[in-house]
């Protein structure tokens, strides 16, 4: 499910859902996010943790790099929202920028402020926070909600830089590579078929490549000879689907690619 969170406006807190009478439902009881019970969620170890003014509580898993996420600034996440129960409600969100206060969850909001590229974090977000009294879609009134989020961009490393001219758009490319997942498990390699690959990139960016785009905007700047590690998001990948049966849907993709020739076409 695909919420627009930038564009969200929440009624008044204490109003019914067309701004009348409040719900005749009183709320629950809240409890402070860093009493949940979170052992329905998928295991997590905790680097460190810490509430914002607004009473949400942000555990960081993992820790990024780079500058932290600044008011305005663009950005990437991926998104996975649960209740308190473990159920999946939201996936995949994305935000283009991190809002201004008043405008998209706040929350959620709250809990991005300051990531870093490739963090993961945790974060526990009161129903008042969220959607309140009135819930939203597969959110149920008043519902805590609890967001695994990770701040992603494509992240490339040169592991060995090439020689003579980089590598533009219009060039036909011949390549070596070794395509692994996250945890290392490889799922491709043309080293290992000893078959190099070719393949080109159109001068215009309208035109399909016949690679992944992580691919198209990675290998850029090469040169004949460097060598190169990619992270791939995998909305620059193989997205919501995946591909079966090699790739799960929603994986994110580590490449190693090497540049045997490159050719204006």
């Amino acid at each position: 499910m695909r919420i627009d969170l930038l564009g969200l406006a929440l009624p008044a807190a204490g109003c019914g859902p067309d701004g009348g009478a409040p719900s005749a439902d009183p709320p629950p009881a809240a409890a402070a996010p860093d009493t949940w019970d979170l052992g329905a969620l998928p295991q997590a170890d905790v680097l460190r943790a810490f509430d914002t003014p607004g009473g949400v509580r942000v555990l960081v898993l993992e820790e990024g790099q780079g500058e932290p996420l600044a008011r305005g600034e663009a950005m990437d996440a991926q998104l996975v929202g649960y209740v308190r129960n473990g159920v999946i409600v939201e996936r995949d969100t994305r935000l283009g920028f991190l809002p201004e206060p008043g405008r998209g969850l706040p929350g959620l909001v709250e809990g991005l402020r300051g990531m870093r590229v490739l963090e993961r974090r945790r974060v526990l977000i009161p129903s008042a926070l969220a959607y309140g009294a009135q819930g939203r879609g597969a959110i149920p009134p008043h519902a805590d909600l609890i967001y695994d989020a990770r701040r992603v961009h494509l992240v490339t490393e040169d592991l060995q830089v090439g020689t003579g001219e980089p590598v533009t758009r219009g060039m036909e490319l011949t390549v070596h590579y070794r395509g692994t997942r996250e945890d290392g498990s490889e799922f491709d390699s043309s080293y290992r078929r000893g078959e190099p690959f070719t393949f080109r990139l159109p001068a215009d960016p309208r035109a399909p490549a016949g690679v992944i785009e992580g691919w198209v905007r990675g290998v850029r700047g090469m040169r004949v000879g460097g060598v190169r590690r990619l992270w791939i998001p995998y909305h620059l990948a193989y997205g919501e689907r995946g591909q079966a049966p090699k790739i799960a849907p929603y994986t994110n993709l580590v490449f190693v690619i090497e540049i045997l020739d490159a050719r204006a076409r």
